[in-house]
């Protein structure tokens, strides 16, 4: 694959062959057009993905996200990252008054709080039950990006459902009982649980379907959030240590914003995604793609082409400017009808006040209590995934005194697509 050409590689699995695009003209194109039909998570479907907003396609997408929208409203999101922050400051304190801690926990924890008021469960405000959740939560992840996993798909299958049934036992069920006796309109909705019983004649919603939807808000903001806030915390640490005099720049609200954007780009949450031709079509380069062709969508190339990132694009670069109309992040967040729909609630809005971006907001919290890589502990990579995630990343809280090079942990090396994602 050339990144630079944004040619694409033919591979050739026992399910179908794939069309690879790198190029991130290419890449962004497909991600609009409507006749590619998204095939991303055909393996989460097993698992507790069927029927979500992410797995929907056509009509039924765009009346679930049309209803799921307003969650995400410049007011809303202001008013949660308001109230994410002082609870994020208060987790961390938590976790620096042992001293030290694992930034994997840590990041987990806070991300998983604010992923609890977006969905609406109650009682998730100490670290003893975000830990609970949490566990749940990340074992759910494990179901969601199987199609990645390295372990026995059967005994994964397994564990899934029991982590399924024991979230809906002990936090679903009960938030759901509380909102059914509050009945509040959709215009009142504050949270998603509320937005969906609201909606649910629209939207045929059932209990079943409420645990598939609020999973997937779970998964994406609190699994997702965390992996990125530990790459990005771990990509500033490693730039003050050969750029030591950057370390003031740890409580400068748009480096931190700019870092995690950066850092979003080179490591996006999914370094690819899928899709199904359902008609033939020609992109705008020429490339002409048959009906029933299977493309994958390269974001790490895509996001690391030169020809639009610059001859450094393949390095992390907080300085970085971008062309008009390409974002910081690049393609991280996707693009088209199947954007992230938490998009400016994780990355903010560049420049603008009160849209520093939970990302950054989180991080300079973690700065502010003095957070920085174990000197003695390295960093511990995930071996049962084929994606790029720290199983753990331990850290200390202190005065930022003993940060420097030989405390940076390696990051990780760059994953590429392999047979499983066919």
């Amino acid at each position: 694959m050339d990144a630079t050409s944004g040619s694409a590689a033919a591979t050739t699995t026992e399910a179908a062959p794939i069309t690879w695009l790198t190029g991130y003209e290419e890449v962004r194109e497909a991600f609009k057009r409507r006749e590619l039909r998204q095939a991303s998570y055909d393996g989460a479907k097993e698992t507790v993905f069927a029927d979500t907003l992410v797995t929907l396609d056509g009509e039924p997408h765009d009346i679930r996200r049309r209803t799921e929208q307003p969650l995400f409203r410049p007011d809303m999101v202001a008013a949660l990252e308001n109230a994410i922050v002082p609870a994020a400051e208060q987790i961390i304190a938590q976790y620096k008054a042992a001293g030290e801690a694992d930034l994997v926990d840590v990041a987990r924890s806070v991300s998983t709080a604010m992923a609890a008021g977006i969905v609406g469960l109650d009682g998730c405000d100490s670290v003893v039950r975000l830990d609970e959740l949490s566990a749940l939560m990340a074992k759910l992840h494990e179901g969601v990006v199987i199609e990645w996993s390295t372990r026995s798909r059967d005994e994964l299958l397994a564990e899934v459902a029991i982590a399924r049934d024991r979230y809906r036992e002990r936090f679903l069920t009960p938030a759901l009982a509380r909102r059914e006796e509050m009945a509040v309109d959709a215009d009142a909705a504050e949270d998603l649980i509320q937005l969906l019983l609201a909606h649910r004649d629209l939207l045929e919603m059932d209990p079943d379907k409420i645990l598939r939807e609020s999973v997937h808000y779970l998964v994406a903001t609190a699994q997702t959030t965390a992996t990125a806030l530990v790459h990005g915390c771990q990509q500033i640490w490693s730039w003050i240590a050969a750029c030591p005099g950057d370390t003031r720049k740890l409580d400068d609200l748009l480096f931190v914003q700019a870092a995690m954007n950066e850092t979003l780009r080179l490591q996006p949450p999914s370094g690819w995604h899928m899709r199904i031709a359902d008609t033939g079509l020609t992109l705008a380069s020429g490339r002409r793609i048959n009906a029933g062709e299977t493309l994958g969508l390269h974001l790490v190339r895509a996001n690391q082409d030169p020809s639009v990132f610059g001859d450094d694009a393949d390095r992390f670069n907080p300085y970085r400017t971008t062309p008009r109309r390409v974002p910081a992040y690049g393609l991280a967040f996707g693009d088209g009808a199947h954007v992230c729909i938490g998009k400016r609630l994780t990355a903010g809005v560049p420049a603008r006040a009160g849209a520093s971006g939970v990302l950054a907001a989180i991080a300079m919290a973690l700065f502010a209590a003095g957070c920085m890589p174990h000197h003695r502990r390295p960093p511990v990579a995930e071996p049962n995934t084929e994606r790029r995630q720290y199983r753990s990343y331990p850290v200390v809280f202190g005065d930022g005194a003993g940060l420097g090079a030989t405390a940076i942990g390696r990051p990780l090396p760059e994953v590429q697509p392999s047979a499983a994602d066919a």
